[in-house]
């Protein structure tokens, strides 16, 4: 049943009473909103509630301040919606790099880097072989003429070696450098320097067998036609278009026994090194060099820095293959001096100088083919003559024995001075004295027994008795006395010079 105070009529003490209540209502309205903003001081300015979602901050890849307080261990995290965006910069261009490394400067006149590939094979660590550059090959670059000239010096040819006397083989300049951390080096590309007549030398770059294989390797490997089977230390390379990793074209760039000469040796590794340079380019990977050499310098040992190898690498972006020429010495294989060289054809050498550089030189005529093909007969005529006066003393008369030495003395000062045709006078007086006939010798008691010649130089061979020595009384009997008999004597006691 309704209330009485919201019955009909409505008094005067009803809206006393309403009044009432209000007020009651909006008293209790402002003591509970007193009391929360007492406690939450934020509710009394509404301004600071009004959220709005963050624009994200926009990061750009730049130099790394310096930290101004200690950087958040792993396990800060970013607040929500507020995770910063990084824009990457475009790639940078390789050429453009590249550029920007090369001391363009360097790429003026010529420049001439001595390429040596040395063998320290694990056989050869206890001894100074260990030393050995089996490749030598100089490479010459005229930036004007944009010409680019290879170079094979064969590993055998005599020469002489910086600040050593004596003929040798010019690999062994390695050996008398002390090693690739002493001066082996230096007494490389100044005993090439001597070999071409003075061309200045002023680079090198060497590279060991490890080294190769991690430059390859590095590249990706080689695609390349192998002309002949390559059997080395157990491995077996087939013939025929295949793919290379390092150690395959070590391989093939080192093997010689049963396979050909070091000619032929040489001719592989410029061709190898042909297939290496077009593919690094077709491959765009040339404007990359400076980054493989860098991540095999530890094998590679230069007196260039890497701006000029960079400067290099911008000028072989330039080049092709026809601009590249590859040359090798030529010369013979000889025994000679107790030892095997390649002597050099000294008029080839001075055209391939002028062809390469451009300057003339003389050649050298103590290296030379004709000069060491008569010191080699000299002292074969020599060997023969010492020879000869030790198995004929007896024979000989000191009239004879005189001749023949004044022969010698002539022919070793000839040696000596190198004199070409004194050597040749020399060789002919005593080839004449070792011809010279020698007195032929005949038992006195047989004025007709044909002389024996002996197994050399005229040497005689005594008769020997027909008639049997008896074994009691070893007398020999004599036709040319009937019944008679003589003592035996030493045969060179009785026998006499027939002159």
């Amino acid at each position: 049943m309704p209330n009485g105070l919201f019955k009909k009529p409505i008094t005067f003490k009803k809206v006393i009473i309403y009044i009432l209540i209000a007020c009651g209502a909006f008293a209790a309205i402002f003591i509970a909103r007193t009391a929360y903003v007492v406690m939450n001081p934020a509710a009394a300015f509404p301004e600071l509630r009004t959220t709005s979602t963050p624009k994200p901050e926009i990061i750009r890849p730049g130099p790394t301040p310096e930290p101004a307080q200690s950087i958040a261990g792993p396990d800060a995290t970013s607040a929500p919606g507020n995770t910063p965006i990084i824009i990457p910069d475009p790639t940078p261009d390789p050429e453009a790099v590249l550029l920007s490394q090369a001391d363009l400067e360097f790429l003026k006149d010529r420049v001439t880097i001595l390429l040596v590939g040395a063998d320290q094979s694990p056989e050869r660590l206890s001894t100074r072989e260990q030393y050995r550059s089996d490749v030598l090959m100089l490479v010459t670059i005229d930036f004007a003429e944009k010409k680019v000239d290879m170079l094979s010096i064969p590993r055998d040819t005599m020469a002489r070696i910086y600040n050593t006397t004596g003929r040798w083989k010019v690999n062994a300049c390695f050996e008398h450098g002390g090693g690739i951390e002493k001066e082996s080096f230096l007494y490389a590309k100044e005993t090439i320097s001597m070999l071409l007549g003075g061309v200045p030398v002023q680079y090198h770059m060497g590279v060991t067998m490890d080294g190769i294989k991690r430059v390859v390797d590095a590249m990706g490997g080689v695609d390349y036609d192998v002309d002949v089977e390559i059997k080395l230390n157990g491995r077996i390379l087939e013939k025929g278009p295949q793919h290379l990793n390092g150690q395959q074209v070590l391989d093939y760039c080192r093997a010689r026994k049963g396979i050909s000469t070091d000619l032929g040796r040489i001719d592989r590794q410029q061709r190898m090194l042909f297939t290496i340079f077009d593919q690094l380019k077709s491959r765009d990977q040339l404007v990359n060099f400076p980054n493989i050499y860098s991540s095999v310098q530890n094998d590679v040992y230069t007196n260039l820095n890497l701006e000029q190898i960079a400067a290099l690498t911008v000028f072989a972006t330039g080049i092709d293959l026809g601009n590249i020429e590859r040359h090798t010495l030529k010369g013979e294989y000889m025994s000679a001096y107790n030892a095997s060289f390649f002597v050099l054809d000294q008029e080839y050498k001075c055209e391939k100088v002028k062809e390469i550089f451009g300057v003339n030189i003389k050649p050298d005529t103590e290296f030379d083919i004709e000069k060491v093909q008569k010191d080699k007969s000299s002292q074969a005529s020599l060997d023969r003559a010492r020879a000869f006066l030790d198995e004929n003393a007896d024979a000989l008369t000191t009239e004879h024995q005189a001749q023949i030495t004044a022969q010698i003395i002539l022919l070793e000062e000839a040696l000596l001075l190198g004199d070409l045709e004194a050597m040749d006078t020399a060789a002919a007086g005593l080839d004449s004295a070792l011809t010279a006939p020698i007195p032929q010798y005949q038992y006195p008691y047989y004025p007709n027994e044909p002389f024996v010649p002996g197994p050399g130089y005229n040497m005689p061979v005594y008769p020997q008795p027909v008639q049997p020595v008896d074994p009691v009384y070893p007398v020999v009997p004599d036709p040319a006395m009937p019944g008679g008999y003589i003592e035996p004597t030493p045969y060179p006691d009785y026998v006499q010079p027939v002159f």
